[in-house]
């Protein structure tokens, strides 16, 4: 029973674990689709609220479009509510980007007395609130977020209340408290690890880091980013862990490891590809730019930098500006432009002072110094120097960049021969260097990166071995596989085709026997039709004969009459007939027709000999009608000596049959009532059975009729062409 309960509880367990990753996997989806789906403006600002900061730890160039969206919508009529997420939003992007004066207006207009009703807004707020009194005074920051952190305790979240700590963190930093800033931070970190979400204890971890490298704790620093790395790779996070690399390589600058520092940057913009935005992507080459300079590498500055220095989105983004006019300063300074040099450094000196960052005052005030003493203004360069000096006294451990000033005035005083006063900065130097040894320092730190830089790529190579190791198994399983599928899939594909093919030509062979059989039954038909309509003439000449009293040509007429009907009788319902017997049965009506009109017209039947002798084929009756036609219509009993002429040749490999006459012609014809009132059956049918026979047999056929004469308009001219079969 127990065990069971234990199985329950466990398969719980996974499937909570399963689903949470599930979960977060799909959020930027699900996050997507309801801000598809928003039906009201407070949905559709609350889905972008969340997008934003979902988009802020994992793809900052989502996170600009975002923003984009959210002052699109600012613009517009909203209510109180709706408009406050939306600036703080705004409030929140305006102090990363380090637009302190856009900041400043935004925060103390709309949100400085605001109170949110939900708990997550309003400690987002309150994290504003402590950043803008330490920038613009107003209020103590550090009893506010103590009031905070009392506040957010109740929640029992510990990612809210780690965040709280953090913040706390931060304040003992401004007011240069080391012990307190690195105790809350533990605090934070610990509460971090103790919640749900990995990104917590990401920035908990990296807030640390911070706070050493402020100090000047290099080494520690570094160990906490190497620590962020680590969470970013189990998040599977490269937008994270790109952020820990370039931090890293900043450290790695300060210390004076130049080119240490120019690989983490590089693999920080590697690392981050397409989820880094245009501001991210510029931080990290105006970086690289630095560690050029100080490598004093001046040809690849001016080939790769120079653009970058006239980069127009640069301007718009307050941090980076800053950051260019201090890259700039070191770039005219390493070209001795003294002059352009100084200016460069005034503007970020004024703007580190701006934003209360005191150590890269210092250091500003540091290179300020450096380049009057290059220009031999001893008492502009002693004065900066020492303002350095005095900032720096502040901090516990920024030892690297006050012993760069001790020999700097060390110079300065030789210079002026103040021989005491130079041996006296000379002589703190090197006990500074003495006691803390930067060079055993400089050399730990470059161990722990580069083992960091190592160890990622031994662990990339073992990947790749186990990975081609297992793709090659797969392989051969997947090539024995594959040899018995084909096997199978090519017995199987003959089969179908086979099969495919026998269909085809079964079908095949049904439709031909189908259309054969349809094309004989249409030919049929219209030689049924075309029957009785000749016996009705031939009976009628009968009938005239005995109403005449004629019975020596009426038994004429009935002996060549009825060898004709045998002859029709018996091939009619044929397809073909040989053309010997179409002569046969032709002569036979034209001699029966001949009677009738009282041998008033003369006929010719003039077949070609070869033809006949291959027993070339022709449809049976396909003169007769026209041949009526022309006896009826033509009226050659009228004309004098008429005539008609049936002939049969051969035509590039088609029979053509042309049958002709010389009576009154087409349009004399037209004008009797017999033609105006009923059109030629004969003609329309024998155009059917030629498109029947094109069909079967794929040919040309054709039937044209024209004048013999074509000037007098006298006489008519019929052809047909057919398909030339023999027997």
């Amino acid at each position: 029973m127990n065990r069971k309960i234990g199985l329950y509880i466990f398969l719980g367990l996974f499937y909570t674990c399963t689903f949470f990753v599930y979960a977060q996997e799909n959020q930027e989806k699900q996050l997507l689709s309801r801000l598809k789906s928003s039906k009201s403006s407070f949905e559709r600002i609350q889905t972008l609220d969340l997008l934003h900061s979902y988009y802020s730890n994992h793809n900052l160039r989502e996170k600009r479009k975002t923003t984009a969206s959210l002052k699109k919508l600012d613009s517009q009529v909203l209510g109180d509510v709706e408009s406050s997420i939306i600036k703080l939003n705004l409030a929140e992007q305006l102090l990363i980007d380090g637009d302190l004066k856009e900041f400043e207006k935004l925060f103390s207009r709309h949100l400085i007395n605001y109170n949110f009703s939900d708990v997550v807004l309003n400690h987002r707020n309150q994290i504003l609130k402590c950043h803008f009194y330490y920038y613009f005074g107003g209020k103590d920051y550090k009893q506010l977020i103590r009031s905070e952190l009392t506040a957010i305790k109740k929640t029992r979240k510990n990612k809210l209340i780690s965040e709280s700590y953090r913040m706390l963190s931060t304040t003992f930093k401004w007011d240069k408290q080391l012990d307190s800033a690195l105790y809350y931070s533990e605090i934070a970190t610990d509460l971090a690890s103790r919640s749900n979400s990995k990104i917590t204890l990401f920035q908990a971890l990296k807030n640390q880091g911070e706070i050493q490298k402020y100090f000047g704790n290099n080494r520690e620093a570094i160990t906490k980013e190497l620590e962020c790395i680590q969470v970013s790779n189990e998040l599977k996070n490269d937008l994270l862990k790109s952020f820990a690399y370039r931090d890293i390589g900043f450290i790695l600058l300060s210390t004076g490891n130049s080119d240490g520092a120019y690989l983490y940057f590089e693999r920080a913009l590697q690392i981050g590809g397409r989820k880094l935005d245009n501001v991210e992507v510029d931080k990290l080459s105006l970086a690289q730019a630095l560690c050029r300079i100080n490598s004093g590498n001046q040809k690849q500055i001016k080939s790769n930098f120079k653009n970058l220095f006239d980069n127009e989105s640069i301007e718009k983004d307050g941090n980076l500006n800053t950051f260019k006019a201090y890259v700039q300063g070191r770039f005219f300074e390493s070209e001795k432009n003294w002059n352009s040099a100084i200016n460069s450094y005034n503007k970020a000196l004024i703007s580190f002072q701006s934003r209360k960052d005191f150590a890269n005052v210092s250091l500003s005030k540091q290179r300020i110094g450096n380049v009057f003493l290059k220009l031999k203004k001893y008492q502009e360069a002693e004065l900066n120097l020492n303002e350095s000096l005095k900032i720096l006294s502040r901090w516990r451990n920024l030892d690297h960049t006050t012993n760069d000033n001790y020999l700097l005035l060390a110079q300065i005083y030789n210079s002026t021969n103040r021989i005491k006063d130079a041996f006296d900065f000379q002589k703190k130097y090197i006990d500074n260097l003495n006691k803390n040894n930067f060079s055993r320092e400089a050399v730990i730190i470059s161990d722990l990166t580069e083992s960091n830089l190592r160890e990622e790529r031994e662990q990339f190579i073992n990947l790749q071995k186990a990975s081609i190791e297992k793709e090659k198994k797969a392989k051969e399983k997947l090539e024995s596989q594959r040899t018995r599928n084909l096997l199978i899939t090519v017995i199987i594909a003959l089969t179908l085709i086979l099969a495919l093919v026998i269909m085809y030509l079964r079908t095949k062979q049904i439709r031909s026997l189908q259309d054969q059989k349809e094309a004989e039954m249409s030919q049929a038909l219209l030689r049924t039709q075309m029957n009785p309509h000749f016996v009705f003439n031939a009976m009628s000449v009968i009938q005239s004969y005995i109403f005449t009293h004629n019975p020596e040509k009426s038994s004429k007429f009935l002996v060549n009459f009825s060898k004709l009907m045998r002859l029709i009788l018996e091939n009619s319902p044929k397809e073909f007939i040989s053309l010997e017997l179409e002569s046969e049965i032709l002569e036979k009506y034209l001699n029966t027709q001949k009677l009738r009109f009282e041998e008033r017209f003369e006929f010719e039947i003039d077949f070609d000999e070869d033809l006949i002798f291959q027993k070339a084929m022709v449809p049976p009756m396909i003169t007769q009608p026209f041949v009526e036609n022309a006896i009826e219509h033509g009226q050659l009993h009228t004309v004098e000596n008429g005539k008609i002429s049936v002939s049969a040749s051969r035509n590039n490999d088609m029979l053509q049959i042309v049958i002709k006459d010389n009576g009154i012609g087409r349009k004399s014809s037209a004008k009797t009532k017999k033609i105006k009132t009923h059109k030629s059956m004969a003609i329309n049918m024998t155009r059917e059975r030629i498109e029947i026979l094109n069909r079967k047999y794929r040919s040309n056929g054709n039937l044209t009729i024209e004048d013999t004469d074509a000037k007098t308009g006298l006489g008519t001219q019929v052809t047909i062409l057919l398909p030339l079969k023999f027997e």
